[in-house]
């Protein structure tokens, strides 16, 4: 794969991991009181920015090389996992395991090429 492939596909997993977990915090709504969802809200939106300064930085130290969105979506992809893993038993009333939070478990992100790469949008060579 081409680093504008790498690039691409780690944007891909990044897009998908946020999915997941604006999916958690949707279904995580139901099961919190009105107060501890409203401080939920907040904090992760202060989380949410910390993890863009964090990823920022990171990708930082690839300034003016070809593998810094990469970097960046992989790090934000690895957050999003994080963040899930740790709210994702909020699912359930309090035990430290059940069917509602098996379906979030994220147990490694994917750092496998796909087996037919899906080329970036824009020109390519031959």
């Amino acid at each position: 794969m081409t680093q504008p492939e790498l690039n691409y596909c780690a944007g891909l997993q990044a897009n998908e991991a946020r999915d997941l977990l604006d999916r958690l915090l949707r279904d995580l709504r139901p099961n919190l009181l009105e107060d501890s969802w409203l401080r939920l809200q907040q904090v992760q939106s202060e989380w949410e920015a910390f993890l863009d300064s964090d990823c920022q930085w990171e990708a930082s130290l690839f300034e003016g090389g070809s593998m810094l969105p990469m970097v960046h979506s992989l790090c934000r992809r690895d957050g999003y996992y994080d963040r899930i893993n740790r709210l994702r038993f909020l699912l359930c009333g309090g035990m430290p395991r059940c069917p509602e939070s098996d379906s979030y478990a994220v147990t490694e992100p994917v750092l496998q090429a796909m087996e037919t790469p899906t080329p970036p949008p824009g020109p390519t060579t031959p």
